[in-house]
């Protein structure tokens, strides 16, 4: 932008010069009529670069190490990627070719990826002995957009030299970094509400290794089964459902979403079922009530069904779902002014 301004400061410059010297009116014209084409496509260019690019930048510094053309760190980290991405116009995987050191710690990280507007920045280092390599890798993800509940935003594995050399672990790392990197873009879809492409994510990232130390497994079942139950496949969102459950049964929101999907599906006595087991796991979960309310107000069982909207109500009493939802019952009823109320 500044060069930009500096471009049209000069121009103006040699228009207003050669405007009033004594030559030709042919070329005062020439050289007026060329300067503003000039100012036209430097304006197109500086607007250009004032609107916010679209692409999602990964942003690979250069791995420190030893004998890095034998080992290929990073070139496999970004070929991995690369690939991981290929079929998302919107993803480019950019490589800076510096290194950042656990000297330099995440500041610089952080600030080199700002300059290059990236999304998620990976950076580390690698050493070895004669026995033994150890190699640190850094997730940072930068946008809030992009977050991603992580367990820790760096990994390290310590293993046999032979791992290296056998290029196991450069196999290893790229594909945790696909995952984390699809499942990441996933949850910034899903926020958006675009669930298809979140959908779409998800499932790509599955194709790769889930670094357990940094993310919960749970986790990308839970969201895409959440996507399938926000785009009405709740089939597939109940079979996300089951696979959280098997990797963390205590989590009681799981419950009430897969309970919400057998509703849908009118399976009332299976949602009662994981509408009492999310009720058990967190007695406070105030939707839960709400929720097994609508199922025994579909059962005809109204005075049950109110049970649950007070109960809720008084757990979250700005859930307007539940006044709503007790209106109605209290309509059904004939309790007009108690409807009203609520209404």
């Amino acid at each position: 932008l500044r060069i930009t301004i500096v471009a049209l400061a000069v121009i103006s410059g040699l228009v207003i010069f050669f405007f009033f010297r004594k030559i030709s009116m042919w070329f005062r014209y020439t050289v007026l009529f060329s300067a503003i084409g000039i100012l036209i496509v430097i304006s197109i260019f500086a607007v250009k670069s004032l609107i916010p690019s679209n692409k999602i930048i990964i942003l690979v510094a250069n791995f420190g190490g030893p004998e890095p053309e034998t080992y290929r760190v990073t070139d496999t980290i970004i070929k991995q990627l690369r690939k991981a991405t290929e079929e998302y116009d919107n993803i480019r995987v950019q490589f800076l070719k510096e290194t950042i050191s656990e000297q330099d710690g995440p500041d610089l990280a952080r600030a080199k990826a700002k300059r290059y507007k990236a999304a998620i920045m990976l950076w580390g280092w690698y050493t070895r002995t004669k026995e033994r390599a150890i190699v640190t890798i850094h997730f940072e993800i930068l946008k809030k957009e992009y977050y991603l509940p992580l367990q820790r935003e760096d990994r390290t594995i310590n293993v046999a030299v032979e791992e290296l050399e056998s290029f196991k672990i450069q196999e290893q790392l790229p594909s945790e970094m696909s995952y984390l990197t699809l499942l990441t873009i996933g949850l910034a879809s899903y926020n958006v509400k675009d669930y298809g492409d979140a959908i779409r994510r998800f499932t790509s990232a599955m194709q790769y290794l889930p670094p357990e130390e940094m993310v919960d497994p749970y986790t990308i079942y839970y969201h895409r089964g959440s996507a399938y139950v926000l785009q009405g496949n709740y089939g597939q969102a109940i079979q996300d459902y089951n696979k959280v459950i098997k990797l963390k049964p205590e989590l009681a929101d799981t419950y009430n979403n897969r309970g919400v999907a057998y509703f849908t599906m009118s399976n009332y006595d299976l949602a009662i079922q994981d509408y009492n087991k999310a009720i058990k796991l967190k007695p406070e979960l105030a939707a839960a009530y709400n929720n097994r309310g609508l199922v025994y107000c579909k059962k005809g069982n109204c005075d049950l069904a109110i049970q649950d909207y007070n109960k809720a109500i008084r757990l979250e009493p700005e859930l307007a779902v539940a006044y709503k939802d007790r209106g109605l019952v209290y309509y059904k009823k004939g309790n007009y002014d108690l409807a009203i109320q609520d209404y």
